[in-house]
């Protein structure tokens, strides 16, 4: 497969996905962000939602300039993949939109990583 139809079916994958779990994120930033430090489990899933709102921009970026793939981003990646399960646990595969989205994400996750294991 050519550079350019990688790079566009990681754009297929990653940037509508991307813009859904932006806004859970945020959404779940504002609903938990503020018993961060009252109790663990909010702290817990604070600390989850950042990791993957720092794992989806690493992702966006990378797919942005995608033949340049580093390690920096493959581990923010697979810790976004992580968070990502660690949500749909939490029973956010209940509704389609959610899983369709994290399907994609991974989906494009696991192409990235395998295109830097290729050494594209």
């Amino acid at each position: 497969m050519s550079i350019i139809f990688k790079k566009a079916v990681l754009i297929i994958l990653f940037i509508p996905a991307s813009f859904h779990w932006l806004g859970m994120c945020l959404l779940g930033l504002t609903i938990f962000a503020h018993g961060t430090f009252r109790d663990f489990p909010s702290f817990f899933i604070t600390a989850v939602i950042l990791v993957g709102l720092f794992s989806l921009s690493v992702a966006v970026i990378a797919v942005i300039r995608y033949p340049q793939i580093n390690k920096f981003t493959i581990y923010s990646v697979g810790a976004g993949c992580a968070s990502l399960s660690i949500a749909l646990y939490m029973g956010l595969y209940a509704e389609p939109w959610f899983l369709v989205s994290a399907i994609s994400l991974c989906l494009g996750s696991f192409l990235i990583m395998v295109e830097y294991v290729r050494g594209t």
